[in-house]
């Protein structure tokens, strides 16, 4: 038997929204709405996503340039908060440097990144199921 193995990561779809959807509302869980502003400080649901997408167009495609610099689950974390920060990040290297020095906790993050992620694909079950 022969097995055929794909990589969907941006090969055939493309995973930065689904990164930052996920991403976005670990960041604020952790940290609060209140406090971080990022896209309104308003948590993404699958209700509220179009919307969100054509109101934060700037933003995202400020997010989609981070992207790539991603090494695990806690880096979606740090550019939540580059992006608060509006810091500009050009290389892997200027990445790295930041998440070398910047105040963050990489464990929380990824904890909660995997919670959520859970979360929203039990939401996503509940609504496929309830489709006539």
């Amino acid at each position: 038997m022969k097995i055929l193995a794909l990589d969907f990561d941006g090969v055939i779809v493309d995973s930065v929204l689904d990164s930052l959807f996920v991403g976005h509302n670990t960041y604020l869980r952790l940290y609060g709405r209140e406090v971080k502003k990022n896209f309104g400080g308003e948590l993404f649901t699958f209700e509220n996503w179009e919307k969100i997408k054509r109101n934060y167009q700037k933003e995202i495609k400020y997010y989609r340039t981070l992207r790539p610099y991603i090494r695990g689950a806690t880096d979606y974390g740090l550019i939540q908060k580059l992006m608060e920060e509006k810091k500009v990040i050009e290389s892997q290297e200027e990445f790295d440097n930041y998440r070398n020095s910047t105040d963050f906790d990489f464990e929380d993050y990824e904890k909660e990144f995997y919670k959520e992620r859970e979360r929203l694909r039990e939401r996503l079950r509940e609504r496929l199921q309830n489709i006539d």
